[in-house]
């Protein structure tokens, strides 16, 4: 009788540093991991969702579907179809990368690195205009999904 291999633990799931990204990775994804590094400082709540959320974006999409994006500046410019980054692609590498399946935790996870994006943007790649206006210097590639909802009240009048 063999046994089933187990993961190896990294720590990831309480690492707000994620040191793991670039033991496992390599230096280069080391802006990536400062980045992320400091959003999490900045988060309140939820701190263990967008840490997953984080683990998802960088295991299960950059490193494996976009590895051309340790650099953050390729990650945001480089826009031609078989590069192109997007909520789709984004899901899509969730699904066949994990277990995950299509429901509305995906689309909380989904949304956490679409805040996390628009953070980077917004505190690093951005500048003020002569109004004192932030304009970001690149677009988002992410947007915000609407969570499935079901309905718990019938359309039916009671018996």
């Amino acid at each position: 009788m063999t046994k089933a291999k187990r993961a190896k633990y990294d720590g990831r799931t309480h690492d707000l540093t994620l040191e793991w990204l670039t033991k496992k990775y390599g230096q280069e994804w080391e802006p990536w991991r400062q980045l992320a590094e400091e959003w999490m400082t900045k988060q309140d709540t939820s701190q263990h969702i967008k840490l997953d959320a984080l683990g998802l974006f960088f295991n299960a999409y950059l490193v494996r579907t976009a590895s051309w994006a340790s650099d953050i500046c390729n990650f945001f410019e480089n826009n031609s179809n078989s590069l192109q980054v997007s909520t789709e692609r984004f899901q899509n590498a969730i699904f066949e990368n994990t277990k995950r399946s299509d429901n509305s935790s995906t689309v909380v996870l989904l949304n956490h690195i679409y805040d996390f994006i628009e953070w980077v943007l917004i505190n690093h790649f951005s500048e003020e205009d002569d109004d004192g206006t932030t304009i970001k210097l690149y677009q988002n590639p992410f947007e915000k999904k609407q969570r499935k909802k079901h309905r718990t009240e019938t359309v039916y009048n009671p018996l």
